[in-house]
């Protein structure tokens, strides 16, 4: 927990020193609902899906929320940024935000941009909760593809 109380100098913003997930705290210091929600945290897929759940329902419907940091691209070995944590953190998030849509495409709407280290934007389109997200069963690993791929040209 690093504490930038001091960056925030204006009246529209609030300051909480605390976790993310010290859900009993966080609570008692913010509103009931929200248009926008920014998660810029500890960046790890798990982490990640409990503050999304947690958070969700707080957000109004048409209200947008904003995970950073989902590119795994530039933590590449040899590109910009090569870093093992990032890259394989920032692909797991990216993976579990798709399983997230994958068992919610009627309650939400999910977007990607890659540019710098990436972010992900789930607009709310239903007010029903999430369901849980589930691995998705591709057909990747499949016989078929396999068979496939055996015998496609470059």
């Amino acid at each position: 927990i690093v504490d930038y109380q001091n960056k925030f100098d204006q009246k529209e913003w609030n300051f909480i020193l605390g976790r993310d997930d010290d859900f009993d705290f966080i609570e008692k210091k913010i509103p009931d609902e929200f248009e926008l929600i920014l998660l810029d945290t500890v960046h790890e897929a798990k982490h990640v899906e409990k503050i999304l759940y947690h958070y969700y329902e707080k957000l109004k419907r048409g209200g947008c929320f904003f995970v950073d940091d989902i590119s795994w691209i530039p933590y590449l070995k040899n590109f910009e940024k090569d870093h093992f944590y990032s890259e394989i953190n920032n692909l797991e998030t990216f993976n579990k935000l798709l399983e997230i849509y994958s068992e919610n495409r009627n309650k939400i709407d999910i977007e990607f941009t890659f540019l710098g280290t990436g972010m992900c934007k789930i607009k709310k389109i239903s007010d029903e909760p999430l369901s849980l997200s589930k691995k998705i069963n591709s057909r990747k690993n499949s016989f078929k593809n396999l068979f496939r791929s055996f015998f496609q040209r470059d």
